[in-house]
């Protein structure tokens, strides 16, 4: 004897297609958001250049326009250089803006150098209104064709390089941090003895 079979829920209506869709999206938004925050925080921090390796020669390119510059000949003068990879739609990075112009304001005359990257898709046309916005002096250049995010393995945003004037590496940070803390303060001042 043949039992009759529910029905098969067939997506015909326009209203049911949609809310299923809507759902499937927002299950993978959360799903990537969630790899993101893991590779991000617990992903290898250091990349391919842990605390005392040797960063291999690398140009920037300001946002101003210009040729390439290389890393070596921006780090002259200095004996420590933060290097900070953001961009102007990450929040995280926003957050840790003002604390790093602090560090900056504070160290600069004892041999701090900052270097912003912006990896905005856009950079010399959206960076110049967040520099203003937070009051950056100091030189930004941008990532063309990413090969710096190659470079230093960066899969998260911020992550920021402290590296000497000669290209090794003092410190990765991954995340955003709050560079002005009393923990902060005291290894800058060790750095920049």
């Amino acid at each position: 004897m043949n039992e009759p079979h529910p029905p098969s829920r067939k997506l015909s209506s326009p209203f049911l297609y949609w809310k299923t869709l809507a759902g499937a999206l927002v299950i993978s938004f959360v799903v990537g958001l969630g790899l993101q925050i893991l590779v991000t925080r617990f992903g290898p921090a250091d990349g391919p250049y842990p605390r005392g390796s040797q960063v291999p020669p690398f140009s920037l390119t300001s946002i101003e326009g210009g040729e390439p510059q290389p890393f070596l000949d921006l780090a002259k003068g200095s004996s420590v250089v933060v290097i900070n990879f953001w961009a102007t739609w990450c929040a995280p990075c926003i957050t840790e803006m003002p604390s790093l112009v602090a560090l900056h304001n504070r160290f600069k005359d004892r041999g701090l150098k900052m270097i912003f990257v912006s990896v905005d898709d856009d950079a010399p046309n959206v960076v110049p209104l967040a520099l203003t916005r937070f009051q950056i002096d100091f030189p930004t250049y941008f990532d063309e064709g990413q090969n710096l995010t190659d470079l230093f393995a960066v899969t998260g945003l911020p992550k920021s390089y402290v590296l000497d004037a000669t290209g090794k590496v003092l410190d990765v940070v991954v995340g955003d941090r709050d560079w002005v803390s009393e923990e902060s303060l005291t290894q800058f001042e060790a750095w920049l003895k």
